[in-house]
């Protein structure tokens, strides 16, 4: 299985969101043939890339931690760029 991974944390590779992502991907890894790809939204100059890798994608995870309940602004942003873009 191939899985596509956002990280949405406004972090990045600092957040609690990516603590929780290694755990989880290194189980999910130990399964024979599981293979993921990663990226940070954070990286706003790659947003085309991401939203090209989201359309593309048979498996999606966007991880981000709700700290005034509601999804980061990183995240609503690539939800609106990729749903209008079709």
């Amino acid at each position: 299985m191939r899985l596509t991974v956002f990280n949405g944390s406004p972090r990045s590779e600092d957040s609690n969101s990516k603590t929780l992502l290694d755990h989880f991907l290194k189980g999910f890894c130990e399964t024979m043939g599981h293979s993921y790809e990663l990226f940070y939204l954070k990286q706003t100059d790659e947003i085309d890339n991401h939203c090209r890798k989201f359309q593309e994608a048979e498996n999606i995870i966007i991880a981000f931690l709700l700290y005034f309940d509601s999804m980061p602004a990183l995240v609503k942003n690539f939800i609106e760029r990729h749903y209008c873009s079709y």
